[in-house]
């Protein structure tokens, strides 16, 4: 098995978001699409997201509020957001290969 050196942002499908919290998450999110992080800086990422959530949060006050988490997704390659489910985001292993 390689090892993990890098982990990449996958935005897939998505749905209607239902106010501008949501649209406005979910913008966030889309801009980071194709990002390619380094291993050591994941839970940098992570921490981001949820910043980033709790920003929107404080920003629409009137919206239901956004609690962002991560799970490992069901293939063990990386992670998936939960507590959003407007959009397909994940967090993907890769692997720097030299050869």
């Amino acid at each position: 098995m390689k090892k993990v050196t890098h982990y990449f942002v996958y935005v897939g499908h998505s749905t209607q978001t239902k106010n501008k919290l949501q649209e406005e998450f979910c913008n966030y999110l889309r801009s980071l699409q194709h990002t390619l992080i380094d291993a050591a800086k994941i839970n940098d990422l992570k921490k981001e997201i949820r910043l980033k959530a709790l920003e929107l949060n404080e920003k629409h006050k009137r919206c239901a509020a956004l609690v962002i988490g991560f799970s490992d997704l069901y293939t063990k390659t990386g992670f998936g957001i939960t507590g959003f489910y407007f959009l397909t985001f994940q967090i993907l292993q890769a692997h720097y290969d030299s050869n």
